[in-house]
């Protein structure tokens, strides 16, 4: 099992319009350590809710992201004909880079833009897809040497 994961904090702006726009009797309740950060932060509960809310959202689409990715990763593995696997997908939105660490006996690990994932998953480049391959190879080829 891929273990998949996503650090640092990001919203989407479409996120944020379903968080307005939600009824504040749909909003999920509070936890009383989160009701806790509002007072402490002296943010009306029902605004932290709703940002609680949006981050959720945000963090379900980082996560499937991420996924893509491992599935993408492990197609190229495949094609190569090469025995390990991936092993865990971390996005760092602060840092915009995928950390990847793949398995083969021992780990190794590859960082990887988000910008040219989001390329090849949301416009279906070719070329980003070529240089993603371009530095699975790098990786493989720094494993073997």
């Amino acid at each position: 099992m891929i273990e998949l994961s996503v650090t640092g904090g990001r919203t989407f702006s479409s996120d944020w319009a379903a968080a307005r726009a939600i009824p504040k009797e749909q909003l999920p309740p509070l936890t009383p350590e989160e009701r806790a950060t509002a007072a402490q932060l002296r943010v009306p509960e029902e605004e932290y809710a709703r940002s609680a809310f949006a981050e959720s959202k945000t963090q379900d689409k980082l996560l499937q992201k991420a996924e893509r990715l491992a599935r993408l990763l492990l197609e190229m593995l495949k094609s190569r004909n090469y025995p390990g696997t991936v092993q865990r997908v971390l996005l760092d939105t602060l840092d915009g880079k995928y950390e990847v660490e793949f398995r083969n006996g021992g780990t190794f690990e590859a960082r990887i833009d988000e910008g040219l994932v989001d390329e090849i998953l949301e416009s279906g480049s070719s070329d980003a897809e070529r240089r993603l391959s371009r530095i699975l190879d790098l990786v493989l080829e720094k494993r073997v040497a």
